[in-house]
């Protein structure tokens, strides 16, 4: 990381990572100027006399404007250098920058959050505006000649009366509450509460608490009840008349009272005794077996039993166990409603539903065969049933997992990608198992009706796993090595020097750490997310809003990634827009439709045009004429279609030549007559790939590098 005035400030203010804070400390020490200018940035902050500069001050055009474009990072590149000189050569600017960047940080770090039962109460007033009809306005009262207006009466204003007195009552009632005590205490200190104390007698409690044998003699007793006859076997309590109840207490004060029956009026004959009721208590039930998990009152799913592996004439989803994972985003498609719901802390979750982690997040489910299933973020799932021989199954549809077990071996996971369908083992109680399945998007074909070819890599990361195939070969993948399967027969599984940095590590971009606990504190079960995500992404921070249109585009929602292309102020994720929509074009023929029916949606008769530079090209395609076709969309009106015809020549050639899409026409003219000239010399042609160094498999593209100038 390069160290520069803003990022100084993120490092004063701490929002950095902390390898990126470690690399600017080190930079700072290294450097004097840097050292001088960080002591001076914290002086300047604490002088409470320093002036601020002026409204009026647009000599330099630096006003408050410039000042704020700089904070959030949409001030042109080419006067930031100017802006931060000016920042490096007056204190005055200097404090009003770091002031602002420090009150931002804290701001920023915790958002105000709106209940949403306030948020839905907003959405119905516009409802209730609408239906109620306007009020009739009263009529106007004309003045009479010869009458006069009476006056208001004159009114003493609220800032020119006296304070309310401040009532006493509530210390008045805590030293009555405080003197009740003292005395209590102290009553208690002489033994007034005991049962044959002077003070219980005088309140009553003595003599009713003592027991029977203690009573005096003149008290009355209730006379004792005959012996009890054997009753015929149909005879009940429910065969006798209803009598009051009368209470008795036999034997001690801690007995519970008995109903006793009293003769009928007159009396004719003895009734028979009530019997009296058994006070041991009835049975319970028997405690059920704890089990890994509760089966959810409100599912459909057949709950496994415990030890035996459900038949295979099971129909219907199986429970497969719950999310065990806090502050983590994974979404649950429900078909009835057609929207995505977020599943809460320790909720069950069951096979046949599609499970989707969110990015930035990595949600963890424990399943009931022992194996625990973490998501890595934009990852979508499917859990299957068990299967005859207790083994639970697992679809990856896209994205990336970790497998663990719960310290058993030789523990077993069916893993369906595609058509391809095998069972890994965990064969130590370590193991674990990352699985990542990329979509390649064949070059030149409509991935609406050509879908992607599916690989899968299996990488041991502690551990060795097995993995298994009908009517194939077991390949054994030790520690640090690789599987990749592409539909077919596996390979010979490769070493391994460095794992992807998605399988050993947790750490995000400064963006993602800022947007994310939005995200997590907004999206909640009471509501769809898909509502919730179409709010965040008209934040008004830029991380949050990228964010949750990048979100958006994983549900089926891309409206918001198409729109950034066509946002000048969102120049900077051009790059990482181009990528996500490549990506969501090849994961198979439904996130295709849905994204060229957004660009229907926002650029009508240039969609199909757009839609077609999101496909990849083939030097035929070149050739054919589709590299003219680049070359002429450089002078479009539309500037989506500009930054995705511009993307397509960088990556095709690797040449700039100086082109920048949100340019005006004139601006624009030379470098278009640069890209002419190459077009009529043949000059655009496919490099040839490079040589992958890292791991086999896709790695995340790396961000583009700031466009800020160094110290």
């Amino acid at each position: 990381m390069r160290l520069t005035l803003r990022t100084m400030l993120a490092y004063m203010d701490g929002i950095l990572e902390p390898e990126d804070a470690d690399d600017i400390k080190k930079k700072i020490e290294e450097s004097e100027y840097a050292t001088n200018l960080l002591h001076r940035t914290r002086d300047v902050m604490r002088r409470l006399r320093l002036a601020a500069p002026g409204l009026s001050d647009e000599g330099q055009k630096l006003d408050a404007n410039t000042v704020a474009e700089y904070l959030d990072n949409t001030l042109d590149g080419q006067r930031v250098a100017d802006f931060e000189k000016v920042c490096l050569d007056s204190d005055i600017h200097l404090a009003e920058v770091s002031s602002g960047h420090q009150i931002l940080t804290l701001v920023l770090g915790e958002p105000a959050e709106i209940d949403s039962a306030s948020r839905e109460r907003m959405y119905r007033l516009i409802e209730q505006l609408d239906s109620e009809a306007e009020p009739e306005k009263p009529p106007v009262q004309r003045a009479v000649a010869g009458t006069k207006t009476p006056r208001p009466r004159p009114t003493v204003p609220d800032y020119l009366r006296e304070p309310p007195r401040r009532r006493r009552w509530p210390q008045t009632a805590a030293a009555l509450v405080l003197v009740a005590g003292l005395v209590l205490v102290v009553l208690t200190a002489f033994g007034q509460f005991e049962r044959d104390s002077t003070l219980m007698k005088l309140l009553g409690f003595g003599l009713a608490q003592r027991p029977i044998a203690e009573r005096p003699a003149d008290q009355p007793t209730e006379p004792a009840l005959p012996a009890e006859e054997p009753q015929p076997p149909d005879a009940g309590v429910a065969e006798m008349p209803e009598t009051p109840e009368t209470d008795v207490t036999p034997g001690g004060e801690d007995t519970e009272p008995i109903s006793v029956g009293e003769p009928a009026e007159p009396p004719v004959a003895p009734q028979p005794p009530v019997p009296v009721p058994d006070e041991t208590p009835a049975p319970a039930d028997p405690p059920r077996e704890p089990g890994p998990v509760e089966p959810d009152p409100d599912s459909d799913a057949e709950p496994a039993v415990p030890g035996e592996p459900p038949s295979a004439e099971t129909t219907g989803p199986q429970l497969m166990g719950k999310v065990t994972s806090e502050q983590q985003v994974l979404l649950r498609f429900d078909a009835e409603s057609d929207t995505w719901q977020r599943v809460p802390l320790l909720t069950v979750v069951n096979s046949s539903r599609r499970l989707l982690a969110l990015p930035t997040y990595r949600p963890l489910i424990a399943l009931t065969t022992g194996v625990t299933v973490e998501l890595i973020g934009g990852t979508e799932i499917e859990l299957l049933p068990v299967d005859a021989g207790g083994t639970a199954g697992l679809k990856i549809v896209f994205g990336r997992v970790i497998l663990r077990t719960a310290g058993k071996a030789n523990v077993r996971m069916r893993l369906q990608v595609g058509r391809q369908t095998g069972v890994i083992t965990f064969v130590d109680p370590e193991s674990a198992a990352a699985v990542e399945v990329t979509s390649l998007l064949i070059p030149g074909t409509n991935p609406t009706t050509e879908p992607a070819a599916l690989t899968t890599y299996v990488y041991a990361a502690t551990g060795q796993l097995l993995w298994d195939e009908a009517d194939r070969q077991t390949v054994a993948v030790g520690a640090r090595q690789c599987l990749a399967m592409s539909g077919q027969a596996a390979a010979a599984p490769v070493a391994v020097e460095q794992f992807p940095a998605w399988v050993t590590s947790v750490s995000l971009g400064v963006w993602d750490n800022l947007a994310s606990p939005v995200l997590e504190r907004t999206i909640g079960p009471d509501r769809s997310a898909d509502l919730s995500l179409i709010e965040l992404a008209n934040h008004r921070r830029t991380e949050v809003a990228w964010l949750a249109a990048r979100c958006l585009g994983y549900i089926g929602q891309p409206e918001s990634m198409v729109a950034v292309l066509n946002e000048v102020a969102d120049k900077q994720l051009w790059p990482k827009c181009i990528e996500r929509l490549h990506q969501a074009v090849a994961r198979g023929p439904e996130a295709a439709g849905a994204i060229h029916q957004a660009l229907k949606r926002q650029y009508a008769q240039d969609a199909d045009d757009m839609y077609r530079m999101l496909w990849n090209y083939t030097q035929k395609d070149l050739d054919g004429g589709e590299a003219a076709r680049l070359v002429n969309h450089l002078e479009h009106d539309t500037l989506a279609v500009r930054v995705l015809s511009f993307w397509n020549l960088k990556n095709i050639t690797g040449w700039g030549l100086f082109y920048k899409p949100e340019q005006t026409a004139a601006k624009r003219a030379r470098s278009v007559e640069e890209w002419r000239t190459r077009l009529d010399q043949g000059q655009i042609k496919i490099r040839p790939p490079e040589q992958p160094e890292e791991a086999p498999g896709p790695q995340e593209p790396p961000p583009p590098p700031p466009d800020e100038p160094p110290l």
